[in-house]
């Protein structure tokens, strides 16, 4: 059985055919490959969180096969990073990257033909990409950039890690260097629409806002040339989620640097027209998102565009005193009030997530201490014995002395960056379901 090579129109075949595979076929491969081409038909439609399950689930059974194929294992570690990664579980998305690179070294430990070799290299290149993406999101730049380095030198996938340099440098403030990079990789993929909207955001930020909303438009322009769709300001009807989302993002770019323009009438006028354009996608994508965990998350990020909306209306409205612009102005209040309650009990949610941590935490530092205690006085009492001293005991006393302060150490911090989560997780005070909803 392979992978299902998605193509536009196919999603609702390639599902069947998956699902029918499930009732058919007993063998974990197999059915781990199935699992993975249900999650991928999910995404597709939007349902973010049904899909990530499938990929647990294609990992989860691949893991029970009989023979490991590491390249395979890394595969899926990467595929359910990454779509952990999209959906803001940082930390799961972390957890997964690390056992990634530990397979992957385990199989450069093992495999030593040029053939292995080039696909361990191409592939590193891959999770040193993704990881970086995981510190951007973190803003922690300077975590990254060691990474994409060592991603350059190895030379696969030179516009991803190009993409990743120029982001690194826009965080950074160079924004010399970021255009640089940017511009190199849009001249090695000339329809790349995530470095054209990068770029845009550098521009914008120089306050050079001409040569940003020409970014802008011509990232519009590589969407709708990719997905082959009409054209954009009539009626953008995609099969695909994931492509009215891109055009929805490069509108959203589009619309903060035409509200650096002056404000005249003709440029609230067009900056009103774009955001009329760009809350009409906003609200198709909320209702065709399947999971309410998924619409949560679109919500909260679309909140800025609320912001922007009512601003723009009313500024209109006084420059020309449409009162149908003012009535606009107050529907787009009411939909602001939504995805502002929406946040809110996402952050609710988030307090009782570290609460309910904290308490366990705590709870198990105290058996920790309890341990490291235990193991400190055996060691002083040996001291004190020292004809009758077992030196072995003594050596795994203070073997498990240094284990436990460590422990202790690890778990000390309150959970709520990344690493203290990960020690947490690692000492089995958290489940990766729990980690998922703290994301």
């Amino acid at each position: 059985m392979e992978i299902y090579t998605w193509k536009r129109g196919k999603d609702s075949l390639a599902y069947a055919y998956s699902v029918k595979a499930l009732k058919m076929d007993s063998l974990p491969e197999n059915r781990s490959i199935a699992y993975n081409n249900i999650g991928v038909v999910l995404a597709k439609l939007g349902d973010y969180e049904k899909a990530l399950e499938y990929k647990q689930k294609a990992l989860t059974s691949y893991l029970e096969s009989a023979d490991l194929y590491y390249p395979q294992v890394i595969s899926f570690y990467l595929n359910l990073g990454n779509s952990q990664l999209e959906v803001g579980q940082l930390a799961s998305a972390r957890i997964s990257f690390r056992e990634a690179l530990t397979y992957l070294n385990l199989m450069e430990e093992h495999f030593h033909s040029v053939r292995a070799r080039n696909w361990i290299d191409s592939h590193r290149v891959a999770l040193n990409n993704e990881m970086a993406s995981l510190f951007f999101k973190k803003n922690q730049p300077d975590s990254a950039y060691k990474l994409l380095k060592e991603a350059e030198a190895l030379g696969y996938d030179p516009a991803h890690t190009l993409h990743n340099l120029g982001m690194f440098f826009s965080q950074k403030g160079d924004s010399d260097k970021s255009i640089a990079y940017l511009n190199q990789v849009l001249k090695m993929a000339p329809k790349n629409h995530l470095s054209a909207i990068l770029l845009g955001k550098v521009y914008l930020g120089q306050k050079k806002t001409e040569a940003a909303l020409a970014q802008f438009q011509q990232a519009l322009i590589i969407l709708t040339t990719n997905f082959h769709s009409r054209d954009y300001r009539q009626n953008p009807e995609w099969e695909d989620i994931s492509q009215r989302s891109s055009f929805f993002w490069a509108i959203l770019n589009k619309v903060n640097a035409l509200r650096t323009l002056e404000k005249n009438t003709f440029n609230l006028k067009f900056t009103f027209e774009t955001i009329q354009l760009a809350v009409t996608l906003s609200d198709s994508l909320n209702q065709d998102y399947q999971s309410e965990g998924t619409r949560k998350i679109f919500q909260e990020r679309t909140r800025e565009l609320y912001e922007m909306a009512i601003s723009t209306a009313f500024d209109l409205y006084e420059a020309t005193g449409n009162r149908e612009v003012l009535y606009q102005a107050f529907e787009w209040t009411e939909k602001s009030k939504s995805a502002l309650l929406t946040a809110h009990i996402h952050k609710m949610r988030l307090c009782f997530m570290q609460a309910l941590i904290r308490q366990r935490c705590k709870k198990k530092l105290f058996e920790v201490n309890r341990w490291r205690t235990f193991y400190a006085n055996q060691i002083n009492l040996a001291k004190q014995e020292e004809s009758s001293i077992d030196s072995e005991r003594l050596t795994y006393w203070k073997n498990q002395k240094f284990d436990f302060n460590q422990k202790y150490d690890s778990l000390k911090g309150t959970p709520t960056t990344l690493s203290s989560i990960l020690s947490a997780y690692d000492y089995g005070v958290i489940s990766i379901a729990e980690i998922q909803k703290m994301s």
